[in-house]
């Protein structure tokens, strides 16, 4: 949407939500913090009443959608990802899944994996009132959750994750 208006009012008239009383999280964090740890615990908290979306399932899942294929590897995945973002604005994915689910009729949801201010607002415009939840971890827990390894700069991967790091923080 180009107006960047909050859909609140809309929503109200689409039956079955209940717009007042619903939560609305956004997860904000780097690769690693544990964001969907964070999605599970409010999830845990509302039990049935909640579904969680995940933003990198999402752009996945658009990848897959316009290739026809799973990508070969993150990187490949993260450089598309960034050539669709400068084509049509950072916010491009977020807006793409808030539009996406915000005739859900849970009464709470949680998105996870929200990485930019921009990003951010387009769920905000979509659905008013957000609360966002930031989780923030030292690096090197960051990099021995996805490696497995106790982190170094001397680690073949560190590299690779030093620069999805830089990419991916605002």
């Amino acid at each position: 949407r180009e107006d960047e208006t909050p859909r609140a009012e809309e929503l109200e008239a689409i039956e079955g939500i209940d717009n007042e009383n619903r939560d609305v999280f956004a997860v904000v964090g780097p690769v690693g913090s544990g964001k969907s740890t964070v999605a599970e615990m409010i999830e845990d908290e509302h039990g049935e009443e909640v579904v969680v979306f995940e933003m990198s399932d999402f752009v996945r899942g658009q990848y897959v959608a316009e290739h026809k294929r799973d990508p070969e590897s993150d990187h490949e995945l993260g450089k598309w990802a960034a050539n669709q973002k400068a084509e049509n604005g950072s916010g491009y994915f977020a807006r793409q899944l808030a539009e996406l689910v915000h005739t859900d009729t849970a009464p709470h949801i949680v998105i996870s994996g929200v990485r930019s201010p921009e990003e951010a607002r387009a769920i905000k415009n979509e659905f008013g009132h957000v609360t966002t939840v930031a989780v923030w971890t030292l690096p090197d827990i960051r990099f021995e959750r996805k490696y497995g390894a106790i982190p170094s700069e001397d680690h073949p991967n560190w590299d690779e994750f030093d620069e999805r790091n830089e990419s991916e923080l605002w």
